[in-house]
């Protein structure tokens, strides 16, 4: 994911064999600790929605009409065939992540994200 602050930002899909999907996405000081966060969300997303990822009677979302709050939002994803609506967001890109590990206290975290901020002006 491209931001103008220039720090690293990822954005994962789970697809699912109904081609329902679950996302999550992090802004971490590096790109490994962005992947892992970003993995942490979709791992937490699908044992959160377990019961209705695994339940073949499950409704779908046909009625967008319906999507009024956060929630369902998350459950409109699930539905059959929904990751297909999302293949904008995979260009083919790929990269290596760089060999990175910055041990730094929370201080030095926060300075680094007000630093990038302030960076865009």
């Amino acid at each position: 994911m491209e931001l103008d602050w220039n720090v690293p930002a990822v954005f994962g899909v789970a697809k699912f064999p109904n081609g329902g999907c679950v996302v999550g996405a992090s802004v971490r000081r590096t790109w490994i600790e962005a992947c892992k966060k970003t993995l942490v969300e979709l791992s937490q997303s699908v044992i959160g929605y377990a019961a209705l990822i695994l339940n073949p009677k499950r409704e779908n979302i046909v009625d967008y009409s319906l999507i009024n709050e956060y929630q369902d939002h998350s459950l409109l994803y699930l539905s059959d065939g929904m990751s297909t609506h999302l293949t904008f967001l995979d260009n083919g890109e790929r990269f290596s992540l760089p060999d990175e590990l910055i041990i730094e206290n929370d201080k030095e975290i926060v300075e680094y994200f007000i630093n990038a901020v302030r960076r865009i002006g």
